[in-house]
């Protein structure tokens, strides 16, 4: 129970977070939601696409969104397999709704 307790915290942070810095990260890119869940599609948090959206991004909000991904990239990395994937159903479902007509 105190597993699932911590993965439910865990998935709240990082969500909490691409609320909180997302906008800022994915900003200059074509279609957000796919940047944001090729970060999250392997079992491993992929730092080195961060890297580059950080480098991308505003000078000012740099050195904010290092420390954050790293952050969120630690705890992706401990959840298990289904919280991985529900973090990914989300992501996706909200690249759908954003997308859809009005």
């Amino acid at each position: 129970m105190r597993a699932d307790a911590n993965a439910l915290a865990a998935r709240r942070t990082l969500v909490d977070l691409a609320r909180a810095r997302g906008s800022a990260l994915l900003a200059r890119q074509a279609e957000p939601h796919d940047e944001l869940l090729s970060l999250l599609w392997c079992v491993r948090f992929d730092r080195a696409h961060a890297l580059r959206l950080i480098a991308q991004a505003d000078a000012q909000q740099r050195a904010h969104l290092s420390g954050d991904l790293l952050a969120a990239a630690d705890l992706f990395d401990h959840l298990d397999g289904a919280s991985q994937a529900h973090l990914r159903s989300l992501v996706a479902r909200h690249g759908r709704l954003a997308h859809a007509p009005q």
